[in-house]
Order: C-alpha cells, then sequence, then structure tokens
C-alpha cells in the first residue's frame, strides 16, 4: 500500500516525522516486554537489539558494560550490576528523545564526555539532539591517563561525525580543561601527534563547560542549555584575521587602520592581526560570535 504527502513514515525500525526521527514504538514494547536472559545466547540477542537504538540513549555502552561482561565469562551468570543495566535500558527506551534531522544550514554542536569505562558524545543542532554516540574502551584503552582519555573522547565524536562536519564551522565542548593548552603543547608522543594532525582539518572551537563526571548534559532540555562558558580555545586561531577583510562590519575599520589615517579609528586598533576595541577582541560573523551570544543570553546576562 503506497501513500502520498505523509507527515511520518515508519521505515527501517524508525519513526520519520515533520518532529525527527525516533524509535519505532513496537520495537519499543519488544524491549520492554523482552525476558530477562538466562544464557550467552540471550544476552547476545538482547544486547544486539537494543544496539540498533543506540543512537538514541546518552552512555549507552557504559550502561550496556555490565551485561557485556557477561559475554566474557567462560559459564554464564547473570548479575545484579547486569539485572540493573537491563532494567536502565528499557526505562531509558521509553525515555528515548525524538532525534532532530541533521539541518546543514544551520551550527553544529558536539558534547563530549570520558570515564575509564567509555566514552560519550552528541551532536546537536540549536539544543536539540541530531544523534548520541559512545564507544566501550578496550583493555589497552582504559589504562590511559585522563587526558588521553578525553582527548581520544573528542577525536571520535568527530570521526564519527565528520561527513556532517567537513568543510563546516562547528562548536565542541568538553569538561576537562587540560583541552584548552592542546596546540600548546611542547611534547607529544604518537597518539598525539596523530590525533592533533588529524583535528587540523576541521574548523572548531573547543570550549570547557561544567558537566557533572560522567554525565553528558542532554541538549533538548533546559538544564542542558545552560552551559558556561568559562575558557575557549580555538582550533585553528590564525582563520581568525583571515575573517576581517570578508566582515561587512570590520572590514572597512580594518582598511581603515592600514592607512595612514589610522589614528581617525581609535579606539580601534590591530595588535599581531587581531582587531581590538580598546582592550575588547572583535570577532566576526561566523559560528563562535553566534555562540558567545547564545552563552551570554541563556544564562541571563
Amino acid at each position: 500500500m503506497c501513500s502520498f504527502l505523509s507527515y511520518k513514515v515508519v521505515f527501517l525500525g524508525f519513526v520519520v516525522s515533520t518532529n525527527g526521527l525516533q524509535a519505532n514504538p513496537e520495537k519499543i514494547r519488544a524491549i520492554m516486554e523482552w525476558p530477562v536472559p538466562q544464557s550467552v545466547g540471550d544476552v547476545r540477542s538482547f544486547r544486539g537489539f537494543v544496539s540498533f537504538y543506540r543512537r538514541f540513549i546518552c552512555g549507552f555502552t557504559s550502561i550496556m558494560n555490565p551485561i557485556t561482561e557477561c559475554l566474557k565469562q567462560n559459564s554464564f551468570e547473570w548479575s545484579k550490576s547486569a539485572q540493573g543495566a537491563f532494567e536502565q535500558i528499557k526505562v531509558l527506551m521509553t525515555e528515548a528523545p525524538v532525534l532532530t534531522l541533521p539541518d546543514f544550514e544551520k551550527l553544529f554542536t558536539i558534547e563530549c564526555d570520558a570515564s575509564h569505562v567509555g566514552i560519550g558524545a552528541v551532536l546537536s543542532q540549536e539544543g536539540k539532539p541530531v544523534e548520541f554516540f559512545s564507544e566501550k574502551l578496550s583493555c589497552a584503552k582504559c589504562r590511559y591517563s585522563t587526558y588521553d582519555v578525553e582527548f581520544y573522547a573528542l577525536v571520535r565524536a568527530i570521526q564519527h561525525w565528520e561527513h556532517y562536519l567537513a568543510y563546516k564551522e562547528f562548536m565542541v565542548y568538553s569538561n576537562h580543561q587540560a583541552l584548552r593548552y592542546l596546540n600548546s603543547q611542547k611534547k607529544l608522543n604518537a597518539w598525539h601527534v596523530k590525533w592533533s594532525s588529524y583535528l587540523q582539518e576541521f574548523n572548531f572551537s573547543l570550549n570547557y563547560k561544567i558537566v557533572l563526571p560522567g554525565r553528558l548534559s542532554n541538549p533538548g532540555t533546559a538544564t542542558g542549555r545552560r552551559n558556561l562558558l568559562l575558557t575557549t580555545m580555538i582550533i585553528g586561531f590564525e582563520e581568525l584575521k583571515e575573517q576581517y577583510a570578508t566582515d561587512p562590519y570590520f572590514s572597512s575599520i580594518v582598511s581603515e587602520l592600514q592607512g595612514p589615517t589610522s589614528w581617525k579609528m581609535l579606539p580601534f586598533r590591530m595588535h599581531d592581526g587581531y582587531l581590538f576595541k580598546g582592550n575588547l577582541l572583535c570577532i566576526p560573523e561566523g559560528s563562535l560570535r553566534e555562540q558567545i551570544i547564545r552563552e551570554l543570553h541563556d544564562n541571563g546576562y
């Protein structure tokens, strides 16, 4: 049976509508009615089924870790922690958000976090989640330092969504302050060199944000949007200098400052290629300016 001009379509286990993407209610009902696993095969079946909807659950792999550990044992043993994860996944599936469909005309935002169990991230636009990403850490990666785990989480999040982020400005939030010094490290190991080289291919700003340890805030809620922009470090900061020439407001000021009558443009001044008004840095039009305005507005300033 064919239907045209429909506002909602069920497609491959998802419901696609004008509101966005959500899990098929019939599949959610099947998860809610799933019996407690009694064997390794049952665990594999449940894990495979719910993994199909991992994009809807924040920190999916970390939550599923106790269940995943059941697959590594020589004999099947369903632990209390596995039962807790089993019940939590069911609850989270009933509360799964409607994911907004990506709009390439809008600013993408990534919020990432990490623990020594797994890493997680959320891609969002205008405070609405597009997709959640998570990954369980291998035994070797579990021995990483906190800085390396947070760095790895940043790289993996961008790798996962690079088809959305290539050639576009975007924002990244992390709750690890040391990542501010990403471009100023004097001693780099082989991992850092590889990761830093990869990140240079993208145009984004990295911001520090207060997040509860091991928890990503839900960008679809008011609480998730009330983040604090304490420190900003721009990847590819040199590009800011080039943007003045094309900015509709600052381009004429920069041009005048480079001429013989630059004194007339006070209090504007150029310093090391950057435009200042007094002690204030002038930010050209772009994602960084929009994000600063949004942060100040959302926090009541």
